[in-house]
């Protein structure tokens, strides 16, 4: 759950990203653009920011998971890199690009409407990010490095991650 910042007087995104350890104003601004808007540059004092709160990375569970001490493995050095860059391209079940037609069945170069999409977290069901495409191969965001991802676009559900084999 993120905690939550008022923002001050004179404030920026970095500042605020380095008040909380973050690696960029970046992930600041892609988990608030619904108060921020879209100049991240004009931050008003008195919003509240979420301010993520992730206490490892995935690659320090994964390091548990194969038994192995993360800060003996590393040495005592932490890195977090609690956000990860995806790209997604929306496709049809059969695996091709999804593509919308008009009515003379002409392929359109982009939809006829955008559509909304949010990527959540598959396993509390947090949502992580949320915007609008107008094509399929649009979509590149940074999200919060958890293992499971749901992508939905207009109420369609995209699983993001392969089942283990058991």
């Amino acid at each position: 759950m993120p905690k939550k910042y008022t923002v001050k007087d004179g404030e920026t995104l970095g500042i605020i990203a380095d008040k909380f350890g973050m690696p960029s104003w970046k992930y600041l601004y892609q988990l608030n653009k619904d108060v921020i808007g879209a100049n991240p540059d004009v931050l008003k004092a008195g919003i509240v920011l979420k301010i993520p709160v992730i206490e490892e990375s995935l690659g320090y569970q994964l390091l548990r998971d194969k038994g192995v001490n993360p800060d003996d493995y590393i040495g005592g050095t932490r890195y977090k890199y609690p956000w990860v860059p995806v790209s997604f391209t929306i496709a049809n079940p059969d695996g091709t690009v999804y593509k919308e037609f008009d009515e003379k069945g002409n392929e359109r170069t982009e939809f006829a409407k955008k559509k909304k999409y949010e990527i959540k977290n598959a396993d509390n069901g947090n949502v992580l990010v949320t915007g609008e495409i107008s094509k399929s191969e649009e979509i590149s965001v940074l999200v919060p490095d958890v293992k499971r991802k749901l992508l939905i676009v207009d109420g369609v559900e995209y699983q993001l991650w392969k089942e283990e084999k058991k």
